[in-house]
């Protein structure tokens, strides 16, 4: 993204001081009591009329008010224009634009959802409309999904900019609209276009705010933003007699039918869907000739270069809707030709009667697997049943999975959640659930990460989110340690390779495709994209600097690739064609029987496939089921495959 107009850059300012601590307010006297009590009445009523609003819409401003000296002539000048239309549970239409146009062009961003997708345009990327699937509620933290676009649109907290949309997508009644403001006053009432108003003044770090609210309907129609702290940088030589700063609200309904047509952002001519906004290169150099300007121009050719390559990788082909039309085809089961693969054991639906994500612990021995979503099961070598352990009641049934770690006690750990669930599940090693994380609904859970990359002795789960809600770090005692929201919906989050200072690193794909580092605080290292491929899912080699991940080609194809750290590509394996339909570890790095290692790499269609580090084919297993959990690990028999179907979990020794 561009950087702001000089007009939004002055508004930034005057918000950025709205979110700084509200220190300490005098005690108030009794005058002062009683006025808090009446603006606190006719905030609430505001808020209400908002939170039980089906359906809503306006054209709002952001206008500079002033009056010079000179002329003693109030005169307007327009900033912004911005328009919202919202019908619940979940569309919206976000419009922002310039009033007018500065010397960089006009800034023109845009935010759509149907209900079945949501759409985002920026003129900085021009022909380029990001596109996810919309969440079914909309929250203060989902409705912009793109996290350029929402990082440019919200540098200041979603009140300041959109109150109204802060009131529309409240979760909690309770909480203040304007959280750092404080010293509430009713004032008296006052005209606005022959009308008057209910008038409410805050202060907040930044100086005095007001609402003007309809006295009948209780709607926002003017908020007066404070500018005390920033007079001076706006009016350096006093030239005005008086400065106010606002946002009027026009046009605005509550509960009316809204066109379908309205929450939609279409195409144009020329235009490409793409999982995440890629910014264009520079303007060619205009001259040529000297070694200098020769050097300057091959240097933008490689910028060009690689920003065709970002936009090709970021494409969306086909449909991200279209799932049930690539529905994987099953054959029958065929054994491995070149390895010896003997059943050992197999569970009794008595047992598991819903066989999930497996795990193979390398300390016990023992293979725990998810139960539906109800219960975890922990089995021995043998197979027999040691225990059954049941997690708190929930209402997700499928697309769990399970992660487990160890502490530098010796301590085990266990983890159960799912893709679309609510909460994390957390065990101790005597199987007490001692945390049940995070307690606000949600978008739903992407995936989640246990793993102790801060060198405390204790793992920190490291938690995706669809919806906006980007990664957080959690301790073991529900504390956050850390949050990013550079990601809308996260696919996977893994161990990435060190960093220059040999520190441990965060891998985290999302739907744009990429691979977003993060440092074990959370803080965003670099992206990192293969050309010309869309990453949903990653593997590393934990060694050498070769890597796989899964690729989508378009709808139901999909390929192992194998790259280096740099985003070089190094290999492609065509996988058998159909859309993953349940849920599974998509590819993991492996020991082989026999002791070589490489890659093992579940297929849409039930297949399981074991590529070597250049990814060539080593040994093939038609399962001839659709596949709902894998791990394979050694003990001393040698290697061990455990597979889940929706029938039952079975474990096979494999030797060469």
């Amino acid at each position: 993204m561009s950087s702001p107009s000089k007009q939004f850059a002055i508004l930034l300012a005057v918000l950025a001081l709205l979110t700084g601590c509200s220190g300490k307010a005098p005690s108030p006297s009794p005058a002062a009591i009683e006025s808090d009590i009446a603006a606190k009445e006719v905030l609430d009523k505001m808020r209400a009329v908002y939170r039980q609003a089906k359906s809503y819409t306006d054209n709002s401003t952001i206008v500079e008010y002033s009056v010079a000296r000179v002329r003693g002539v109030e005169t307007e000048l327009p900033y912004h224009q911005l328009s919202v239309a919202f019908e619940r549970p979940n569309k919206i239409c976000v419009t922002y634009a310039d009033a007018v146009e500065g010397f960089e062009g006009k800034t023109e961003y845009k935010v759509a959802a149907n209900g079945t997708v949501i759409r985002s345009s920026a003129n900085e990327v021009p022909l380029q409309i990001h596109e996810a699937i919309a969440p079914r509620t909309l929250t203060a933290k989902n409705f912009i999904p793109e996290p350029l676009l929402r990082a440019e649109l919200l540098q200041v907290s979603l009140e300041n900019i959109f109150p109204q949309i802060a009131m529309l997508l409240s979760e909690d009644g309770q909480q203040p609209i304007f959280p750092n403001d404080h010293q509430r006053r009713l004032l008296t009432d006052a005209e606005l276009g022959g009308k008057p108003y209910h008038r409410v003044q805050m202060a907040s770090p930044a100086g005095k705010r007001v609402l003007w609210i309809d006295q009948k309907a209780y709607f926002l129609r003017r908020m007066e933003l404070p500018i005390d702290e920033r007079r001076q940088s706006i009016d350096p030589n006093k030239e005005l007699s008086s400065l106010s700063i606002c946002l009027d609200f026009e046009d605005v309904t509550f509960d009316a039918g809204i066109h379908e047509n309205s929450f939609e952002l279409e195409i144009p001519t020329g235009g490409r869907r793409v999982r995440r906004f890629v910014s264009p290169p520079p303007s060619a150099p205009t001259s040529a000739g000297t070694d200098a300007e020769d050097e300057a121009l091959a240097e933008h050719g490689k910028l060009v270069q690689r920003y065709e390559q970002a936009l090709a990788s970021a494409t969306i082909r086909d449909s991200i809707l279209e799932v049930e039309f690539a529905r994987p085809e099953v054959g029958p089961q065929n054994l491995p030709e070149t390895w010896q693969a003997e059943r050992i054991w197999q569970t009794l639906t008595s047992d598991v009667s819903r066989p999930g994500d497996v795990v193979l612990s390398r300390e016990s021995g023992h293979a725990f697997v998810l139960d539906g979503g109800q219960a975890i099961l922990e089995l021995d070598a043998t197979g027999s049943v040691l225990g059954r352990h049941l997690l708190p009641v929930h209402r997700e049934s499928t697309g769990g999975f399970l992660r487990t770690s160890v502490d530098s006690q010796g301590k085990s750990w266990h983890l159960a959640s799912g893709v679309g669930w609510q909460q994390v599940y957390l065990f101790d090693d005597a199987w007490k659930n001692v945390l049940s994380f995070p307690d606000r609904k949600h978008s739903g859970i992407g995936d989640v990460y246990l793993a102790d990359l801060t060198g405390t002795g204790k793992p920190i789960m490291h938690v995706g989110y669809w919806g906006g809600l980007g990664i957080q770090g959690g301790a073991l005692d529900g504390r956050r340690l850390f949050a990013n929201r550079s990601l809308d919906h996260v696919l996977q989050i893994t161990s990435g390779p060190a960093d220059s200072e040999g520190k441990p690193t965060l891998w985290c794909t999302s739907t744009r495709g990429t691979i977003l580092e993060l440092s074990p605080a959370g803080k965003t290292s670099h992206e990192l994209y293969v050309v010309g491929q869309a990453l949903m899912a990653v593997a590393r080699h934990p060694a050498e600097d070769m890597h796989c991940g899964l690729a989508i080609k378009e709808l139901g194809w999909y390929s192992a690739v194998g790259f280096s750290a740099d985003g070089t590509k190094l290999w492609d394996y065509q996988l058998p064609p159909g859309e993953y339909v349940v849920q599974v570890p998509r590819i993991q790095f492996v020991e082989f029987p026999g002791g070589e290692q490489g890659w093992l790499v579940a297929a849409a269609n039930g297949s399981l496939h074991w590529l070597d580090e250049e990814g060539n084919l080593v040994e093939r297993f038609d399962y001839g089921e659709l596949i709902t959990g894998v791990a394979m690990g050694t003990d001393k028999n040698g290697t061990v495959l455990l597979v889940s179907t929706k029938k039952n979990l079975t474990a096979w020794s494999l030797n060469p």
